[in-house]
């Protein structure tokens, strides 16, 4: 369980505060951003909610959507000063030589000396940055290419599920046992005695419906299903969200969908199941990529051959995107999507590589993914060079960082469920059989017993044979008389044919062991 009394305490200390949801953005990171902007503006806070792309139409539904901007109040200029102490200046001029600039400062008398130039630091509006359902700086987008410097001078708080965040911020708030960021944020939010609203229980579950695919993925737990049957009844609107989120599609983005389900590869020999949507194929059906929505989520859901879907997208600013999504842990989509600096979840990730195309780099992507099978994947040639992170600024006077609170252990168990022991009988083992005999009788001996039952294994047991005294017996084929009217003719008949197995000289000493079979 996370421990949210320091990032409480900071939120608390800070008034102008910027959230930053990822991006390409999607129904939980939207809403984790909503919901945070609600709960901090009701505390009498100056949230602001920055995306640099425009908001899915599919999204626009959500309350208080309209407050996202695109343009953050950050003074990109690097102040240099000089303190003059009375020198005149006769001229400032500068020059651009090997990638450097050259600021040169002519004084009309005397010397300037580096004692006398400082570096002030920038006047910044936030005094405090929260990221929402990023597991890496990257996932900002374009703010991060021209701010990424901020991260070094303003506090950050990360909050996320994702197993691969990397912990980028001065507190990072990271459950991965979560559903969706907008699950953690509920259970911070009950922390904080937030007083719970229509409009925010229906942001909050609209994260969790949306990343779990209205509880259909994997990442479905106990908990979420208890936290949203919560938020309904603090009235989130849940048909509200399946109308607009999965019920409501224009009729471009159908012919979108219809071209992209026309075009689905299928590799059988590694149970890969790809399709590529261009930037051709998005221009002929007058869609944007935010209109693909959960297409790969359908595909993953239908296509009964699939381990693993992938789906390549060529976005607008000339990058190109990766979705893997999988059936099962031994397919982990991490490990292909960490080769192009992406992440996730194990059984779904994705990556961006930009300035590609899926003619350039398409099929070197699709034969990493064939090797997504447990072994080791030749590692592949990244997109870019990878851009180094600046160090979090540390909180004022920080509290000691706890450790991460470990999953209560369960108390143990006073003695072994009696069930254990009658499974064990069913399912034979040498050593519960060894122990569930205490006093063995002397025939057959201990030692008899483990021999005469050999070892099983996970595949016997399921595929064990029938035993030769289970089996029916063949009856030969002789016309079958018509059953008679009289009862004890008719037991005669049922019974008449009925072969008792021969019992070998071992089975008629041996004891019983269990209950004795039914007759079938």
């Amino acid at each position: 369980m996370l421990d949210f009394n320091q990032a409480i305490a900071t939120i608390q200390l800070s008034n102008n505060i910027l959230i930053l949801p990822s991006t390409p953005a999607d129904g939980d990171s939207i809403s984790s951003a909503l919901a945070l902007y609600i709960v901090l503006k009701a505390q009498g806070k100056t949230p602001t909610v920055l995306l640099t792309k425009d908001v899915p139409d599919i999204y626009k539904f959500l309350p208080e959507s309209g407050v996202i901007t695109k343009d953050a109040d950050i003074d990109p200029n690097f102040v240099m000063s000089v303190d003059l102490q009375g020198i005149n200046v006769k001229d400032v001029s500068y020059e651009v030589l090997d990638g450097k600039v050259n600021i040169v400062i002519s004084p009309e008398q005397g010397r300037l000396s580096q004692e006398q130039v400082s570096f002030p630091e920038p006047a910044n509006k936030y005094d405090l940055l929260v990221t929402v359902d990023c597991n890496d700086l990257t996932q900002l987008g374009e703010f991060y290419t021209s701010n990424g410097n901020i991260f070094g001078q303003i506090p950050s708080i990360n909050i996320d599920h994702h197993a691969s965040n990397g912990n980028f911020a001065s507190i990072n708030l990271v459950d991965t046992s979560a559903s969706s960021t907008t699950q953690v944020l509920v259970s911070m939010f009950n922390q904080m005695n937030v007083q719970m609203t229509p409009d925010l229980a229906t942001l909050l579950l609209a994260g969790i419906i949306t990343d779990t695919g209205s509880f259909q993925n994997t990442n479905t737990t106990p908990e979420s299903f208890d936290i949203a049957a919560d938020l309904i009844d603090k009235g989130a609107r849940q048909q509200e969200i399946i109308k607009h989120v999965y019920k409501t599609k224009q009729l471009e983005t159908l012919k979108l969908w219809g071209r992209i389900l026309s075009n689905i590869n299928v590799e059988a020999d590694s149970k890969l199941v790809w399709v590529a949507v261009t930037r051709a194929m998005l221009a002929e059906t007058g869609t944007t990529e935010h209109d693909i929505g959960d297409i790969i989520d359908e595909l993953l859901g239908n296509a009964e051959e699939a381990e693993v879907v992938l789906m390549l997208i060529e976005k607008a600013d000339g990058s190109l995107h990766g979705s893997i999504r999988t059936t099962s842990d031994q397919r982990d989509a991490t490990k292909i999507a960490g080769l192009y600096g992406g992440g996730g979840h194990t059984r779904a990730a994705g990556f961006t590589i930009m300035n590609t195309t899926v003619a350039d780099r398409g099929q070197e992507i699709i034969n990493a993914v064939k090797g997504l099978n447990g072994s080791p994947v030749p590692p592949a040639q990244p997109a870019a060079e990878p851009v180094q992170q600046p160090e979090p600024t540390p909180i004022p006077e920080p509290a000691p960082q706890p450790e991460p609170t470990p999953i209560p252990e369960p108390a143990p168990q006073p003695e072994p469920a009696p069930q254990a022991v009658v499974e064990q009988v069913v399912q034979p083992a040498p050593q519960p059989i060894v122990e569930s005999q205490p006093e063995p009788t002397p025939e057959p001996a201990p030692q008899s017993v483990v021999e005469s039952q050999p070892q099983p294994t996970p595949e016997p047991v399921v595929e064990a044979p029938v035993p030769d005294f289970l089996k029916p017996v063949a009856q030969p084929e002789t016309p079958t008389p018509a059953p008679s009217e009289d009862p004890e003719k008719r037991i005669d008949e049922l019974t008449r044919n009925f072969v008792a197995p021969e019992k070998t000289e071992e089975q008629e000493n041996q004891p019983p062991t269990g209950p004795p079979a039914p007759l079938i």
